[in-house]
């Protein structure tokens, strides 16, 4: 679980997924701090003892209390990349802002210090009362190129435990969801993601890993990378088919050549042809993409092991490993989409370009 400290304002709104927390520790810190002064000649020091909360209940404060700060992000009503101004109306008191916890130096009685309270009750009673004051918080986030206003909301939990004491901000809602505001421009491969019949399994990889359900997000790329090999195959069936029955050949000529014995040929002959009987459809993954080699991009036949890795995501890895792998993986995708996609802008251009020539000679010839 992240710390409060560790997470951006950006990433809070715009990627942090709705039921997910960070934590804050709430810890007390205690300090010492020596003044020197000098008075008529002589030397004087007095320490104060100064117990303070920590720098992660700050944060929280200081996230409740801002009524406007900035978030960047991707505006779904306008699509644009900007800064959002973000409001918010909470009101705390002071006494629940306050840095220091407790305070006390050499000049304070033996009597008056008896009396001084537990900091770590005067927390608690602090945290209680910030529960009490915000224990719901909503942000609103404004668009300023279409002005239309979006909310996240979120909640306070105190866990104080032997073990362990923290305030959890959990992320308990988004207007439009989360997907909306992080939702890619799927434009640029509209037709190659139709073609492929892969635009929904492209997008629910993408909607998966915006919830933090990277496992579940590779089952989705593995299904794309399946999907477009399968497409592949049967727009070049006859052509790949009659590849691989020459591939059968000399691969049983190549085996046989200096096998003398008959019965041994024959073995060996069976063996080979076996292999083959299942045709494309029952060869490993790699061997598809070798059969395909004339007609995938590339990207794919020079980097097979994008789906070993994307199916040990499935089977072995943790989502934490997933999460990490996943931007490069997508960026794989990536890169076979747009090859594909610039392969077939290509073959297009140049159809119509063959056509408005003909037409133009058709037109001439008809003018003569």
């Amino acid at each position: 679980m992240k710390k409060i400290i560790d997470i951006t304002s950006d990433e809070l709104f715009f990627r942090f997924p709705i039921n997910r927390a960070v934590e804050v520790d709430v810890n007390c810190q205690f300090k010492t701090v020596e003044n020197v002064d000098y008075d008529d000649g002589y030397k004087r020091v007095m320490k104060e003892y100064i117990t303070e909360t920590s720098n992660e209940y700050m944060s929280l404060i200081d996230f409740i209390k801002t009524k406007e700060m900035a978030a960047y992000g991707m505006c779904p009503c306008c699509k644009k990349t900007i800064n959002f101004r973000v409001m918010s109306n909470v009101e705390l008191s002071k006494d629940v802002c306050k840095r220091e916890v407790l305070y006390y130096n050499d000049t304070f009685s033996d009597d008056y210090l008896i009396d001084l309270p537990d900091p770590d009750v005067t927390m608690d009673v602090r945290i209680i009362s910030l529960l009490e004051e915000s224990k719901f918080i909503d942000k609103y986030l404004i668009c300023p190129l279409c002005n239309k206003t979006y909310r996240v909301s979120f909640a306070l939990e105190f866990e104080n435990t032997e073990k362990k004491k923290r305030i959890l901000l959990i992320k308990i809602g988004q207007y439009p969801s989360l997907h909306e505001f992080a939702n890619e421009d799927l434009s640029l491969l509209e037709k190659i993601l139709r073609k492929f019949k892969i635009k929904e399994d492209y997008r629910n990889a993408m909607r998966m890993h915006t919830d933090d359900y990277n496992i579940a997000a590779y089952v989705y790329l593995r299904r794309v990378l399946e999907k477009i090999v399968l497409s592949k195959y049967n727009e070049n069936k006859n052509a790949v088919d009659a590849e691989l029955v020459q591939q059968m050949k000399l691969e049983i000529e190549g085996k046989t050549k200096a096998e003398s014995n008959a019965e041994r040929k024959r073995e060996v002959e069976e063996k080979v042809k076996q292999k083959y009987s299942g045709g494309f459809m029952h060869l490993d993954f790699v061997g598809k993409l070798k059969a395909l080699k004339e007609y995938v991009p590339d990207f794919f036949t020079d980097n097979p092991e994008i789906y070993g890795v994307v199916s040990a995501g499935i089977h072995s890895l943790e989502e934490n490993k997933c999460k990490e792998y996943y931007d490069i993986l997508k960026q794989a995708v990536d890169i076979i989409l747009y090859e594909e996609e610039a392969k077939r802008k290509k073959e297009e251009l140049i159809k119509n370009t063959k056509q408005g020539i003909q037409k133009a000679v058709g037109e001439i010839r008809t003018n003569v």
